[in-house]
């Protein structure tokens, strides 16, 4: 035998004729290119699936109040769910709905029911109402110092109609104590009272006036303020039109007091009550254009003559300016004594009196050169 090998050596390749090399360092920079450039596109994929995903997942509408009614019945899978939302508009996408009902494993434990929701809500806030099951509440809240307006878009923004809301604010509510006293043709201005409510779904807006009116009149018998308005000289609604005037002028529940016995002195005195707030109610209610601002409102609307602007007629306002709250309610039935005649409220907030117009003035340059416009 011999030593020689059976198959001769590979030759280098370098040793191999041009045109039998292989191109490996160009093959490799192509698939390199190729990778990168799926990997690249998966990478873009990925950035814009989540943020369409959490966009979808954001409120329809971040400013509005608005309560939609949603009935999901039994047996909905939850895509039906999720196309019934997206159709009445409380979520942006019913595929974004079902993709985190999915991942958040939520989807087999969303309940049947009744369900008043906001557009205002996002998806993930959705998915946990209808996973608690939180159905038949409406919740309404009238403000303290609110007026009547106001509480009309409150009843719109939950959902009444234009309709409802007129046929509730002129129902008859004469069976309620607190309304005695109410002329006829007064409107419920001052007599819804301020505070949260709820109610279940199908509500009427004439039960939702009637329970703020019967929450007035439960106040003012548990506070026994009755007496104290008695003994001050006023019936039920002209107590109710004075503790409107000192909502809309003081705030703060300590100072309202003082500010009610003012007025109780500027009346004893046959002063007018000299109050904007009220200049201002009464020009709104005649519709006389005024600006944004209440200061350069005010200073138009105490010249308007209406039977509310206590600038220019004495004794009270003919009827309440907004909703009195349960505090200054109690300062008109028990108020501070003093025998101050004149009030502001300083740049500071705090509450400044005077016996004179002169000490009054001094005040104004002392403690209100921004809210009082002093020069």
């Amino acid at each position: 035998m011999t030593d020689e090998p059976l198959l001769p050596a590979p030759q280098p390749l370098e040793s191999l004729p041009s045109g039998l090399r292989p191109h490996l360092p160009k093959l490799r920079r192509r698939l390199i290119l190729w990778a990168a450039s799926i990997l690249g596109l998966i990478v873009v994929l990925a950035i814009v699936a989540v943020v369409w995903f959490r966009y979808e997942l954001s409120p329809v509408s971040n400013n509005s109040q608005q309560v939609i009614a949603v009935d999901i019945k039994s047996g909905l899978s939850s895509q039906q769910i999720a196309d019934l939302l997206q159709q009445k508009k409380v979520i942006r996408s019913s595929l974004a709905f079902r993709i985190y009902s999915r991942l958040s494993r939520a989807r087999d434990n969303l309940q049947a029911g009744s369900y008043l929701l906001k557009p205002s809500e996002s998806i993930p806030q959705i998915v946990i109402h209808l996973e608690k099951g939180d159905v038949k509440r409406l919740k309404i809240t009238f403000g303290g110092g609110s007026t009547l307006a106001i509480d009309q878009k409150v009843l719109a923004e939950a959902g009444f109609s234009q309709a409802d809301i007129d046929a509730a604010f002129a129902a008859d509510y004469s069976d309620i104590p607190i309304m005695a006293s109410k002329p006829a043709t007064a409107s419920l201005e001052g007599y819804l009272y301020n505070d949260t409510y709820y109610f279940s779904t199908g509500v009427t807006a004439q039960t939702v006036v009637r329970t703020a009116i019967e929450r007035l009149n439960q106040v003012v018998n548990d506070d026994n303020l009755a007496p104290g308005f008695t003994k001050h000289g006023l019936n039920m609604y002209q107590a109710i039109t004075l503790a409107s005037v000192v909502q809309a002028e003081e705030n703060n529940p300590i100072y309202q007091p003082i500010v009610a016995q003012v007025f109780y002195n500027r009346l004893n005195a046959g002063m007018t009550l000299g109050s904007d707030v009220t200049a201002l109610y009464g020009a709104r209610q005649a519709g006389v254009p005024l600006p944004t601002d209440n200061i350069s409102a005010a200073s138009i609307a105490v010249g308007y003559d209406t039977p509310y602007n206590t600038r220019i007629h004495t004794g009270l306002p003919v009827g309440p300016v907004g909703n009195p709250g349960e505090s200054a309610l109690k300062a008109v039935a028990n108020p501070t004594p003093t025998d101050a005649l004149f009030f502001l409220s300083g740049d500071d907030n705090k509450l400044y009196t005077a016996t004179t117009e002169a000490q009054h003035e001094q005040n104004r340059l002392d403690y209100c050169k921004i809210k009082c416009q002093v020069p």
